[in-house]
């Protein structure tokens, strides 16, 4: 980007955002690099607490589950790249946000070359007919969307700070483990003594994504970042 484009290099212009797996992102990178981006804001993230993973839909019933497993194996090997762009499609199509986010989720968390396409793997297993965990992909899981006290250990090992870390969640958001990291990565910051700020609003997961971009997020930066 700075090598492209007349950007302004310093952590102090500069600000990450997202929302949803988006907002993970934002604070994730944030965390990790706050030597380029000073401030982040990040609209209802996904976070796991301790237990996040157990409760998210992910992980979120048998039939779900063995439908996803099922198909995971089910792409030829000529043409599975096609196939697979074809079945995400089909499950947008349908409303099916959760088997595009499975997918997605176990691509980039636990990723796996050797296995058949789509090259991940799932943290169960059926065994004896009934679903049993796999520990060591069951951690990468947790470990994606988890594993904030090992990030925050790692940002308080840095030599520079972030200015602004904000993020916030509907009340009535659907996804309640949403709900409940976000409290909960809170609750981490505040016991390591690093300042932010956490809003909880009315609404839900994506109700009020538009108007709490353009009144909230853009605002709050605008005011915050130095030109």
């Amino acid at each position: 980007m700075d090598k492209h484009y007349r950007t302004l290099v310093s952590p102090v212009l500069r600000a990450i955002s997202g929302h949803s797996m988006g907002g993970f992102g934002a604070l994730s990178i944030a965390f990790k690099y706050p030597d380029v981006f000073g401030a982040v804001y990040s609209l209802s993230p996904g976070i796991f607490n301790e237990t996040g993973l157990s409760e998210c839909q992910l992980i979120r019933g048998e039939t779900f589950i063995s439908t996803v497993m099922a198909k995971r194996d089910d792409f030829s090997e000529q043409n599975s790249l096609a196939e697979y762009k074809n079945y995400i499609k089909d499950r947008y199509s349908r409303q099916d946000w959760n088997t595009p986010f499975l997918f997605a989720y176990g691509t980039a968390m636990a990723a796996n070359p050797g296995a058949p396409f789509p090259h991940f793997d799932y943290p169960l297993k059926k065994q004896d007919g009934k679903l049993v965990r796999i520990d060591t992909i069951w951690k990468k899981y947790d470990q994606g969307y988890g594993g904030w006290n090992n990030r925050i250990n790692s940002y308080l090992e840095k030599s520079i700070s972030l200015r602004i870390i904000i993020f916030e969640v509907g009340k009535n958001d659907g996804y309640k483990w949403i709900v409940d990291g976000s409290r909960y990565l809170s609750s981490l910051l505040k016991k390591n003594k690093i300042h932010h700020e956490f809003i909880e609003f009315e609404g839900g997961h994506e109700d009020k994504v538009g108007q709490r971009f353009e009144n909230q997020l853009l605002i709050r930066l605008s005011k915050e970042l130095t030109y």
